[in-house]
């Protein structure tokens, strides 16, 4: 017992005493195990989505009829030097030549 001054009366105070056992005010339950899983499986699960093939995409609507489509190509130098050397309109006169070839 401790004794304290308050104003003019003296009262005695008990001393705390720590709290034996655990804190119940801390527990916390513990979380569900989750069940065991096969590392080789997830594996070949992960793999399976990255490399499966996508659903086919929808068809590309059809081109507008004389409108030219923009790809890329790579030509030997030579022959870009060719069609290159007239100036401006390489670019048609290679589509000439294409088409020519191709019987159109």
């Amino acid at each position: 017992m401790v004794a304290a001054a308050h104003g003019p009366a003296l009262r005695k105070i008990k001393a705390r005493r720590p709290v034996a056992g655990p804190r119940r005010a801390c527990y916390k339950p513990r979380m569900a195990r989750t069940p065991f899983r096969d590392s080789r499986s997830e594996a070949e699960k992960a793999f399976k989505q990255a490399t499966t093939k996508p659903a086919d995409l929808p068809p590309a609507p059809p081109s507008i009829p004389g409108a030219k489509e923009q790809v890329t190509l790579r030509l030997d130098r030579d022959v870009l030097d060719f069609f290159q050397a007239d100036g401006p309109g390489w670019q048609e006169r290679i589509n000439a030549a294409l088409r020519k070839v191709a019987g159109k």
